[in-house]
């Protein structure tokens, strides 16, 4: 039958906790009987005796449980029958409602244990009792008692069925839910990212910029905003074939995006042109970014089918130091593309800005 393996193992453990917590408050309900009850001498030395193993055994599966020893389950369970059995024939004549812990037992033992074997422990627990019955009969339970044991054990397994497949059906709704993320994440990657260079999108770069832009009005960071575009790009084509300069783009994208970081995003902006958002980055530092960027670009061999092919990389930079209407960001937008444009027209393979000499004094 389904199960989802990565959720399961914490339920069981959850029913396993319970079930350590049931011992301890029945080695809890044995001393209350010693030391508050009224009991016959025989009765008191058999339960002081029963409690005083009782004890031992708890602080062992203790030890076992937390510690997570699961290859001594096996272990554990036997002796939870032969106690519970025990316990169940010391205190038959003057504590019978004390026979609900076969119930409680019995649950447990069926969902904290693997399909398959989930007979063997009530079986062992009943095999017990039978073992007593005639081995002692003047001290043993009646038939009755017995057939309590077996009805409880009957409604324990269908308490527990249901259970396990409450579990189940939880486990595939949240199998469901996960598939259904996945593919939701899936598709808003391929809304969101460009199938070729595995760059954000153009659609993207409005959603980045209007959040970067958010952030600069709550923080007042500077921010920057680079428009690149290789130049020359449709001789390329023309020359080695789309296939190449789909290669160049990829490529290209690769070593912008590695430049870049994590810290900054990159997009492919439309055709041959990229866009990098530089959060949290004033003019200078995003100026040294983009450099590198267009030399490095400048000295790549791009080798396709042979033929090693080189580029260049024309840039426009824009910084929020610049003083531009907050409220209008197409504006700064513009402005960028217009610096774009001033480096293609000013011989190309540059890093155009606004005061470019005072920028470079400064360096």
């Amino acid at each position: 039958m389904f199960t989802f393996k990565e959720d399961q193992p914490l339920k069981i453990k959850v029913f396993k906790e319970i079930y350590m917590g049931i011992k301890i408050m029945s080695l809890f309900f044995v001393v209350m009987l010693i030391v508050f009850v009224p009991l016959d001498k025989y009765l008191r030395s058999k339960l002081i005796l029963f409690s005083f193993f009782y004890f031992s055994y708890i602080v062992l599966t203790c030890f076992l449980f937390f510690n997570e020893i699961e290859k001594f389950n096996t272990f554990i369970s036997i002796f939870d029958a032969i106690f519970a059995s025990l316990f169940i024939h010391i205190c038959k004549d003057k504590f019978y409602s004390f026979l609900t812990i076969s119930y409680i037992y019995i649950m447990f033992e069926i969902l904290i244990n693997k399909k398959g074997r989930i007979f063997f422990y009530p079986f062992l627990f009943t095999v017990l009792d039978f073992t007593l019955i005639y081995f002692y009969p003047e001290n043993s339970i009646n038939i009755n008692t017995f057939f309590h044991v077996f009805f409880m054990y009957f409604f324990a397994y269908i308490f527990s069925s249901i259970v396990k497949e409450q579990l189940e059906l939880e486990d595939k709704l949240h199998f469901l839910f996960s598939k259904v993320e996945n593919t939701n994440k899936s598709l808003r990657k391929m809304v969101d990212m460009d199938y070729l260079t595995n760059l954000f999108n153009h659609k993207s770069f409005y959603c980045a910029f209007d959040r970067v832009l958010d952030h600069y009005k709550n923080s007042k960071m500077e921010f920057s905003l680079a428009l690149m575009d290789i130049d020359n790009f449709k001789r390329v084509n023309d020359t080695y074939g789309h296939l190449a300069g789909d290669f160049i783009l990829k490529e290209s994208a690769t070593i912008i995006s590695n430049i870049a970081g994590s810290k900054h995003m990159a997009f492919r902006y439309g055709g041959e042109e990229f866009a990098l958002l530089l959060e949290d980055t004033c003019l200078h530092p995003s100026y040294v970014i983009c450099e590198e960027i267009r030399k490095t670009i400048e000295n790549h061999i791009f080798v396709v089918n042979g033929d090693c092919i080189k580029i260049t990389l024309s840039i426009g930079l824009m910084s929020s130091c610049n003083e531009f209407d907050i409220s209008n960001p197409s504006e700064f937008i513009s402005n960028t593309d217009n610096l774009l444009y001033k480096a293609k027209n000013s011989g190309k393979n540059i890093v155009m800005i606004e005061d470019l000499d005072k920028l470079l004094d400064v360096i």
